[in-house]
């Protein structure tokens, strides 16, 4: 018998299982004003006490090989409300282990655009963009400024690097305010430029042109530990 099923219309089932190798929601949307194929996993409740803390919605990738712990989902995504209302939800990745059946939370996006990336356990945030306040935070939930890093019970490295020793590019950190013409242009500079393969300086530069990204090195710090002071216009 003819084993393809054709709907013309909506069907409701509950407990569908789809067997085969491919499945294919499609419809004509190849128009200047498309509109977009879309697959529903929707709720009816209507209810004020939504949990914050398990999801309401999820698509599982299920793989039923028996090896490490047995068949199971091994990505899931997740939609969980974001209040008792349900007026809003958050977006969750998680994965599970070779041998373990157990989720662990990747990535989440609440409905507000902060996205948190989680340590390898799945129990803590590591990485945050804060949308509200425009900040990143590496190791840190909570970042204070446009950019904090916290190593915890470490040292706290941020680490420049490039290819070339010889002295024609270094790695630097630049500094600038918005110019009067919002060219953005940086008027500071501290770098570092190699010497050769085991050596380099430590510089520091300005400008006070204020219309090019031109800075004149005045002061140096050589692998020797000698501090050179430049007069520069």
């Amino acid at each position: 018998f003819d084993t393809s099923l054709n709907v013309d219309g909506t069907a409701t089932m509950d407990g569908l299982t789809v067997d085969a190798s491919s499945a294919v929601i499609q419809s004509a949307t190849g128009t200047s004003s498309p509109t977009p194929t879309t697959f529903n996993i929707s709720t009816t409740s209507s209810a004020s006490d939504w949990t914050t803390t398990s999801p309401w919605g999820r698509l599982a990738f299920y793989s039923g090989d028996t090896s490490g712990s047995g068949g199971k989902p091994h990505v899931v995504l997740d939609a969980t409300a974001s209040n008792a209302i349900g007026a809003s939800s958050s977006f969750s990745v998680s994965t599970t282990s070779e041998s373990s059946n157990t989720l662990s939370k990747r990535l989440n996006i609440t409905h507000g655009g902060d996205i948190s990336f989680y340590n390898s356990g799945g129990s803590a945030a590591k990485m945050v963009w804060d949308a509200s306040a425009e900040s990143l935070g590496i190791g840190t939930s909570s970042p204070k400024t446009k950019l904090s890093v916290d190593a915890g019970a470490a040292d706290a490295f941020l680490h420049l690097d490039t290819d070339s020793f010889t002295g024609t590019y270094a790695s630097a950190i630049n500094f600038s305010c918005n110019t009067v013409d919002a060219t953005n242009y940086y008027q500071g500079q501290i770098g570092f430029r190699g010497d050769n393969n085991y050596s380099g300086h430590l510089f520091f530069s300005t400008s006070n042109s204020g219309t090019t990204n031109a800075v004149t090195e005045r002061m140096r710090i050589d692998s020797s530990g000698n501090v050179d002071l430049y007069q520069g216009s």
